[in-house]
């Protein structure tokens, strides 16, 4: 932040431009951003949370988990602006055609930038090093959720887990080798315009309706109930907590229920059922009404721009697919209605597994 220009880029950061609230795509990009930076629909979240206790403070957890992402995107926010300040006033060009997103930032404008500071060697390293730790880190649960959902749909491999992860990193690694090829940065472009866009925020809607609307949110409700209900959990540190944010402040003011967890499930709920999927739904119809194809120099050619879309539908497609798989292996006695009404249904030894 002492490098020439590095106010001005703070500032280009911190002053808000209403007039780009009218735009959708300012929507759609702070969607993805709030669901890649907390890791929502990605399966990482509940499978680290699948760890926990029974009796677990889950709501100790999702503000700290809010907190720190938050204080972290924002210091990060600081330090990008401040050398892309710094980069505009070195360059002489304005902040505005600095700015690169994605593989641009990271591998073009910082690089540049640091090329320019004192010490560059220094600074370097500590920045692809950081690159590299970041990565790093994000990979660890993605591998965990993909070893513990194939450990967990096959039992009998459980015991061989070390293996199903060596296996699991090979493949990966191998699928990952198209983008060290002279093509890499056209199927990264692809994987990120469509592999990681608009699939997320579906993936992220059939969660919340799977949860709210088919399992039930009163059910949901009892269930978070019946894990705070412990010595353990420490409602007034929670309370305090709560107070810190203001979104919880607002969810105070429904002081309804005999339970502290009741009292604030009015927010919650409204949340679930109405915010949560109204948001999304707007951000997807936002990105579908306004969709352009890829932007790259040279341009895509069609069939490219088929590829993505098949890469998209990839794990979209496994929620249905799975719906079909389920009811055309279905007892025969079993009408189709009926049988994806009892898909809908708990299973019968659906329960608590106490500490």
């Amino acid at each position: 932040m002492m490098l020439e220009g590095a106010l001005a880029g703070l500032k280009y950061y911190l002053v808000p431009d209403f007039k780009r609230l009218a735009d959708p795509n300012m929507w759609i990009d702070a969607a993805g951003q709030v669901l890649f930076s907390l890791g929502v629909a990605f399966g990482g979240l509940m499978t680290l949370s699948s760890y926990n206790r029974f009796q677990n403070n889950c709501l100790r957890d999702a503000l700290t988990i809010f907190c720190a992402d938050t204080l972290t995107s924002f210091l990060s926010g600081c330090a990008i602006f401040a050398v892309l300040g710094f980069l505009s006033h070195e360059s002489g060009e304005p902040i505005h055609d600095v700015v690169q997103a994605g593989s641009g930032l990271a591998f073009v404008a910082f690089p540049e930038a640091i090329l320019r500071m004192p010490i560059p060697t220094f600074w370097s390293i500590l920045f692809f090093f950081m690159l590299a730790t970041l990565g790093a880190d994000s990979v660890v649960a993605v591998l965990e959720t993909v070893v513990i959902a194939l450990a967990e749909k096959f039992p009998a491999i459980m015991p061989h887990r070390t293996s199903l992860l060596w296996g699991c990193c090979i493949v990966l690694f191998l699928l990952g080798l198209p983008m060290c090829t002279g093509a890499g940065l056209y199927w990264f472009t692809l994987l990120n315009d469509y592999g990681a866009s608009w699939t997320v925020l579906v993936i992220a809607l059939l969660e919340n309706i799977a949860i709210v609307f088919v399992y039930g949110i009163n059910r949901l409700c009892n269930d978070i109930e019946m894990m705070v209900r412990s010595d353990d959990f420490d409602w007034q540190r929670s309370r305090l907590i709560c107070s810190f944010s203001i979104f919880f402040m607002l969810g105070s003011i429904f002081q309804l229920g005999p339970t502290p967890w009741m009292r604030m499930s009015v927010y919650w709920k409204f949340c679930w059922l109405v915010s949560i999927p109204s948001l999304i739904t707007g951000s997807m119809v936002f990105y579908w009404a306004s969709y352009r194809r890829t932007l790259t120099e040279p341009s895509f050619p069609l069939w490219a721009e088929v590829v993505g879309w098949l890469i998209a539908l990839i794990p979209v497609s496994m929620v249905p697919g799975t719906l079909i798989y389920r009811v055309i292996r279905r007892n025969q006695n079993m009408s189709v209605l009926e049988c994806v009404k009892n898909l809908c249904q708990p299973a019968d030894d659906w329960g608590p597994l106490f500490d």
